[in-house]
């Protein structure tokens, strides 16, 4: 049995991706009418009575105009009286309707005190994207200069000297510049030190002012140690091998500084091999 399953119109998606947000309530404030029923309540009650009152006691007096002015005094009084407790009436819900708003206004602080935050964590959200993205795009488009290819013209043990060659190139995505290259070789039964490698030894071999990506490479020839004799050479390298290091500064077209730190070693004096030492090989 067929089922029809309906797919979801674009606009659908859309409202599934993106919901609505949630519409914050109202809040409308009421107040409360019985205080103030109450207290003009107790204020009619006090000027009826207070007006009775007034008629009786100005029956006792003999003259006429007494009386008289006996309630013109009184029901003024009484409207003074009246319009106090009027007055505390209005104070009264004045008092209760300001209170309710300083509730909301606080409510609404809270509120205006979260988005706040969110906005802020959004901002620093967004900054640490865009630092992400500024290291990505320097990663992807900066300079990398380094050794292309060491080269060892004949076997140590062949001839007197052994010569030397190294191709440097830039194989990153934009051109590097004040190219500087340091390196040096040696015969040693040990592989260099880091202090050889602070370069108090290497030779100042190249500088070039732009190394463009994918230009011919910089040609380094160095020459090993000259031996004397056959002998000497053959007792030499059973317990010497040929190391090569050194390294290369440059700025990016970024303007950051950079150091590639390069190592080769021949292990087998027979062969004309340059392979790549297990340490000092880096770059930033």
């Amino acid at each position: 049995m067929a089922t029809d399953i309906k797919q979801p119109s674009g606009d659908q998606k859309v409202q599934k991706r993106h919901k609505e947000p949630k519409a914050q309530p109202v809040e409308i404030y009421k107040p409360r009418r019985w205080p103030a029923n109450l207290i003009f309540g107790v204020g009619g009650v006090v000027a009826v009575g207070g007006f009775a009152w007034l008629v009786w006691a100005s029956s006792t007096f003999a003259e006429i105009v007494d009386p008289i002015k006996f309630i013109t005094e009184g029901c003024f009084a009484l409207f003074l009286i009246a319009v106090a407790i009027a007055q505390v009436g209005l104070y009264w819900s004045q008092r209760d309707y300001m209170n309710a708003q300083w509730n909301v206004m606080e409510r609404s602080l809270g509120r205006t005190d979260s988005v706040i935050e969110q906005m802020e964590l959004q901002l620093q959200e967004t900054i640490a994207q865009r630092i992400l993205s500024d290291q990505s795009m320097k990663v992807s488009q900066r300079a990398y200069v380094a050794v292309l290819n060491p080269i060892l013209g004949n076997p140590p043990l062949a001839v007197p000297k052994a010569a030397i060659t190294i191709l440097i190139g830039n194989t990153g995505a934009t051109p590097a510049r004040d190219v500087n290259v340091k390196a040096y070789r040696a015969y040693s039964d040990k592989p260099p030190k880091e202090s050889a490698l602070d370069y108090a030894q290497l030779d100042d071999l190249t500088s070039q002012a732009v190394l463009w990506r994918g230009a011919e490479p910089l040609v380094i020839s160095l020459e090993s140690k000259e031996f004397v004799s056959e002998v000497e050479r053959f007792t030499y390298l059973t317990v010497h091998r040929l190391y090569v290091w050194g390294k290369i500064t440059y700025f990016d077209v970024f303007g950051d500084f950079h150091t590639t730190k390069f190592c080769f070693v021949n292990i087998d004096p027979r062969v004309a091999t340059l392979k790549l030492y297990r340490i000092h090989n880096s770059f930033d």
